[in-house]
C-alpha cells in the first residue's frame, strides 16, 4: 500500500542519513585531516630532500569524498523530507517519525490473519 511503501521510504532516507552523518562523513574528515598532516610534514621536509608523505592528489580525492558525501546526505534529508510529508498526507495530520518504532512493533506482532482482513476491508 502507498502508507507502506511512505513509510519504507522514510526508514530508508532516516538510515542513510545518520549512515553519512554519523559514520561515513566523519571517517573522511579524519582521514582528511591524517593525509593533510602528513602532507605538510612531507612539504617541510622536502626541503632535506626527503619524499613527501601524501601526495596533493591524495588531498583532492578525500575533499572531493567528503562533498560526495554531504551531497548524499543533503539528498537523503531531501527523500526523508518528502516521505514524511507523504505520511502527513496520507494519515491527514502532522508525522513527526516518533510513531515510526510503534508503528513497526504493531506490524511484527500482528497476526497475518489481521492484516489480511485490515487490507481486505473497505475503504471510506
Amino acid at each position: 500500500t502507498a502508507a507502506r511503501t511512505s513509510l519504507y521510504n522514510y526508514l530508508d532516507a532516516d538510515r542513510r542519513f545518520r549512515l553519512y552523518k554519523e559514520v561515513l562523513i566523519p571517517r573522511e574528515q579524519q582521514i582528511y585531516e591524517s593525509l593533510l598532516a602528513t602532507y605538510s610534514a612531507g612539504v617541510d621536509s622536502m626541503e632535506g630532500g626527503a619524499q613527501p608523505g601524501a601526495e596533493f592528489v591524495d588531498l583532492q580525492n578525500s575533499l572531493r569524498a567528503i562533498l560526495e558525501f554531504q551531497l548524499e546526505q543533503a539528498r537523503a534529508s531531501r527523500d526523508l523530507q518528502m516521505a514524511a510529508a507523504e505520511l502527513e498526507m496520507l494519515m491527514g495530520g502532522p508525522w513527526t517519525g516518533k510513531e515510526t518504532e510503534a508503528q513497526i512493533q504493531i506490524e511484527k506482532s500482528a497476526a497475518p490473519e489481521t492484516v489480511t482482513e485490515t487490507k481486505s476491508q473497505p475503504q471510506k
